[in-house]
């Protein structure tokens, strides 16, 4: 078959639903898996790229929240900001308190060596 997109040759592809017209997986913006996944229905409503730009925007459902505004989402932005003004500070204090943990390791691991450095020398001192 040739990709009615690009005109590429390709043996395995999709078919709008609308216009009826074959086109390979990348000029369809689909997976060959994602494709695979739809069911026959699915498969036989499909649109490709071009007879989805010509249709028109279906209404939002009942309930759906409305599009934010430019000053809602700008004060949200400024909230996010805000919040993060203490992140490096936390950041800085994670990495030293890691450091910390890393120094107390390496003191529990010489502690442990030289504890059984002194179980050694009481088993031999009892041995005799």
């Amino acid at each position: 078959m040739k990709c009615s997109a690009c005109g590429n040759a390709f043996n395995d592809g999709v078919q709008c639903g609308v216009c009826k017209k074959h086109l390979d997986f990348g000029c369809a913006q689909l997976s060959e898996i994602g494709w695979r996944k739809l069911g026959s229905e699915r498969r036989a409503a499909w649109k490709c790229p071009a007879c989805r730009s010509l249709s028109p925007a279906s209404a939002a459902p009942a309930g759906a929240p409305e599009p934010a505004s430019l000053e809602t989402v700008l004060r949200e932005v400024r909230d996010m900001r805000r919040q993060l003004i203490g992140l490096p500070t936390l950041i800085e204090d994670v990495k030293s308190i890691k450091d910390e943990l890393k120094d107390l390791k390496s003191s529990c691991d010489f502690m442990n060596g030289r504890l059984d450095d002194f179980t050694t020398r009481v088993a031999d001192m009892e041995k005799r």
